[in-house]
């Protein structure tokens, strides 16, 4: 009797201990992508600046990628949004960026400034970055939603009031083949 109770709460007792090493490992990637997510904030207002000097009259576009930079900051402050809410303003506001890069290719005098090339670089290697980063953060969160699922982890999840984490996806335009524009082609 005593080893089976033994053996039954040392059962348990993994399984707690699984669900906590899974939540903090959700944590630890998140925090991951949050760092990369900084990053990335910190060098658009460079290729931003560089990229207004020769493309004026793109002014909108740069408007626009303001006001969702403001966005993502504004969802980092607001403790009742979920993660769900700052992915998915992370997720605009890369795709805006990609309207950016495609829009700076037309203008050869800003792609041959060493500046903007430095910047642009940078921003291309983080945008790896983060999307590897997305991957651990995805695994993660799948491990988590697994043993949350799953009987007879869901139940002592259930008592640890753990819920389902978000994964953190790419919008119907990020799963779109691109279009290669080729020299003398549309």
């Amino acid at each position: 009797m005593i080893i089976g109770f033994v053996i039954f709460f040392g059962y348990v007792l993994f399984m707690y201990n699984q669900l906590v090493g899974r939540r903090n490992q959700v944590g630890f990637a998140f925090g991951t992508v949050d760092a990369l997510l900084k990053k990335r904030h910190d060098l658009i207002p460079s290729l931003v600046a560089v990229a207004e000097a020769h493309a004026e009259h793109e002014r909108g576009l740069f408007e626009r990628i303001a006001e969702l930079r403001a966005r993502v900051d504004e969802t980092k402050q607001l403790e009742h949004r979920s993660d769900i809410y700052r992915l998915n303003a992370e997720i605009n506001l890369g795709q805006r960026l990609d309207s950016l890069l495609a829009v700076v290719e037309s203008y050869p005098q800003l792609t041959a400034d060493a500046s903007f090339r430095e910047v642009q670089h940078a921003l291309v290697d983080n945008e790896a970055q983060i999307a590897a980063a997305r991957r651990f953060y995805n695994a993660a969160v799948n491990d988590l939603n697994n043993s949350i699922d799953m009987f007879p982890t869901s139940v002592l999840a259930s008592f640890m009031n753990l819920s389902p984490k978000p994964y953190f996806q790419a919008s119907y335009r990020d799963r779109q083949a691109p279009r290669i524009k080729q020299y003398g082609r549309p």
